[in-house]
């Protein structure tokens, strides 16, 4: 008998498998732009008048997950949900990708500003939980 799945992940996979089983589709990259993302179960947590799937993938940095910094910048891109610190010089090492689930366990504060729609960002510049929201460039 295995270990029981984790219900409550998600798993980085490859879209297109480095070895198909099938000789006649051609191999997928190992790189980001061949990443897809596979979820056990949805689990769905209503904000408002939307739903969403708190096991989707999000951007963040080891300083918000290992360290525990508070997150006080948010962007929402067309591919996703970035979550940051107040960390500055951050390199690409230093990403990290957890669930949103994690994010709200840490850093619930950041439920607040879940309303904001694709390409705009929301950040806290005054030390409280207080968001201000804009367009990003």
């Amino acid at each position: 008998m295995g270990v029981p799945a984790d219900m409550n992940s998600a798993q980085l996979d490859h879209d297109t498998p480095r070895n198909p089983k099938n000789k006649t589709v051609s191999p997928g990259a190992n790189s980001n732009s061949n990443i897809k993302i596979r979820a056990k179960v949805p689990i769905l947590k209503n904000l408002g008048t939307r739903k969403m799937d708190l096991n989707q993938a999000v951007i963040t940095t080891k300083y918000v997950i290992e360290f525990k910094s508070k997150v006080v910048y948010v962007y929402h891109s067309r591919d996703g949900w970035q979550f940051y610190g107040a960390e500055k010089n951050i390199e690409k090492s230093d990403s990290r990708i957890v669930s949103l689930k994690k994010i709200l366990l840490s850093n619930p504060h950041v439920e607040k500003i879940l309303w904001i729609p694709e390409d705009m960002e929301a950040w806290i510049n005054n030390g409280k939980d207080d968001w201000l929201t804009g367009v990003s460039s």
